[in-house]
C-alpha cells in the first residue's frame, strides 16, 4: 500500500543488517494516509539482540491541519504585502494632491496649465 514500496523494502533491509540503529520516518500511502514510522532494536539486559519493534502511527490529520496553517500563513502575509503597497500608495497619491492643491492656490498659473491642473484633480 506504500506509495513506493521499494525505498521501504530497503531501509527494512538496511536495519535489519544495522540491528543497532533508530530510525523514525514519515511515509505515504496509496491512499493518502501519512504514518510516523519509528523502528528500534530490542536488546536483552545481556546485550543480545532480539529483533526489532516497529510502531507506525497515523498522522494524516495533523499532516492536513500543518498544511491548512501554512495556506493561512501565506496568505496572512499576502494580505499584509498588500495593506503595505496601498499604504505606501496612498502616501504617494497624498503628496500629489497636495502638490495639486499648491499648484491651483498660485495666481500666476499660466492659462494652459489650470486646465490639466483640474483634469488631474478631477481625477
Amino acid at each position: 500500500m506504500v506509495n513506493n514500496p521499494d525505498p521501504f523494502a530497503g531501509k527494512v533491509a538496511y536495519l535489519y543488517s544495522h540491528s543497532d540503529e533508530v530510525s523514525r520516518e514519515e511515509m505515504e500511502l496509496k491512499d493518502g494516509t501519512i504514518l510516523d514510522r519509528y523502528s528500534s532494536p530490542v536488546l536483552g539486559k545481556d546485550g543480545v539482540h532480539y529483533g526489532r519493534i516497529w510502531a507506525f502511527r497515523d498522522i494524516t490529520e495533523r499532516k492536513k491541519i500543518e498544511a491548512q496553517l501554512f495556506q493561512t500563513q501565506k496568505l496572512e502575509l499576502i494580505g499584509q504585502l498588500a495593506g503595505g503597497v496601498a499604504h505606501d500608495f496612498n502616501n504617494i497619491l497624498a503628496a500629489m494632491i497636495l502638490n495639486l492643491d499648491i499648484l491651483q492656490m498660485q495666481h500666476q498659473l499660466p492659462t494652459e496649465a489650470q486646465s490639466p491642473v483640474h483634469e488631474l484633480e478631477a481625477l
